[in-house]
């Protein structure tokens, strides 16, 4: 599963690690984005696309509550890891 993840483009790992609640190695991976986007556009467009996943998902019966609340922590944390690097408005 690991190597799995770590074969996606970056992007499309993160919005992974939101969908499957994969907390190891989302702080790197954060970082990395972080290099090339702004923290608010990795929230908007690529976390947010996850939830969206895991709400379909949970939607249509695919996925069970317990694992919906696992991806919302990782997204918390994800969140938590950004805010620092977001511009105060």
């Amino acid at each position: 599963k690991a190597e799995e993840l770590a074969a996606l483009p970056l992007q499309e790992r993160l919005k992974r690690r939101i969908i499957d609640g994969e907390r190891n190695g989302l702080e790197a991976d954060l970082d990395e984005a972080l290099q090339t986007r702004k923290a608010l556009d990795i929230v908007n467009e690529t976390l947010l696309d996850g939830m969206k996943v895991v709400g379909e998902l949970f939607g249509s019966g695919q996925m069970q509550l317990p694992f919906v609340l696992q991806s919302a922590e990782v997204m918390k944390t994800a969140v938590a890891h950004l805010e620092p690097h977001m511009d105060k408005v």
